[in-house]
C-alpha cells in the first residue's frame, strides 16, 4: 500500500498541471472556462497531499515496526524505547531512518513543499495574501525535483511529463500573447474627477 500511494501521487502530479494552465488543451477540448478547470486542480492537489501523506506515514510505521524488512536501510541509532514496549508503539526508529538515508530526505523535502503549498492555498491565505499564495506555489518546483530524486525510476517520468506540459503552457501563452497583440488605433484621455 505504501508504494501504491506513492505511485498514485506521482501519476496525479502529472495531471495537476493540466487544469492549472490557462491555455490548457483540456479547456479547449472540453469547452470549460478556467474557473471550472481550477476546481479540478484543487481536487487533484488535495488528493496528492492525502496520497503523499499516506505514503510517508505508511513507510514511517513500517520502518518503526520491521527490524529486518527487505530493502530497508539499517538504522545506525539504538532504538529509544524499553524492550518491553512493542515496536509498533513508536515511529522514532522510522524517523531515525528517514534522516540518515538520502533518498528519504529527498522524499521528506518533497512532502514539506506540498505541505507549504497546501497551507498557503487555504482560502483565508489565498484571499487575504494572494501574493504569498502565488509565490508559494513555485514550491511545486521543489516538489517535482525532490520527488524525482526520491524515486527517479517511478516519479521521474511523471516529473518530466509535467515539466513538458508546464513549458508548453508557458511557450503557448507567450506565443499567443505576441500573435494576438493588436495595435492601438487611437487613445483619448478622459477626465476622471479624482
Amino acid at each position: 500500500p505504501a508504494n501504491s500511494l506513492g505511485a498514485l501521487s506521482a501519476a496525479n502530479a502529472l495531471f495537476i498541471i493540466v487544469p492549472a494552465s490557462r491555455t490548457s488543451l483540456w479547456q479547449y477540448l472540453l469547452g470549460l472556462p478556467f474557473d471550472k478547470m481550477i476546481r479540478f486542480h484543487r481536487w487533484i492537489g488535495m488528493l496528492i497531499v492525502v496520497e503523499a501523506t499516506g505514503h510517508c506515514l505508511w513507510w514511517l510505521i513500517l520502518f518503526g515496526v520491521e527490524d529486518d524488512a527487505p530493502n530497508l536501510p539499517s538504522c545506525p541509532f539504538p532504538a529509544s524505547r524499553p524492550q518491553s514496549k512493542p515496536r509498533s508503539a513508536t515511529c522514532a526508529r522510522g524517523l531515525q531512518r528517514v534522516f540518515v538515508t538520502q533518498s528519504y530526505v529527498y522524499g521528506l523535502v518533497a512532502w514539506i513543499s506540498l505541505a507549504l503549498i497546501l497551507l498557503t492555498s487555504l482560502e483565508t491565505v489565498r484571499r487575504r495574501h494572494y501574493r504569498i499564495f502565488q509565490a508559494s506555489h513555485f514550491a511545486f518546483l521543489l516538489f517535482y525535483t525532490f520527488a524525482a530524486l526520491h524515486k527517479p525510476a517511478s516519479f521521474g517520468p511523471y516529473a518530466f511529463g509535467a515539466l513538458g506540459l508546464y513549458v508548453f503552457d508557458k511557450l503557448s501563452r507567450a506565443f499567443l500573447g505576441i500573435a494576438s497583440s493588436a495595435p492601438a488605433v487611437s487613445m483619448e484621455s478622459l477626465p476622471s474627477g479624482v
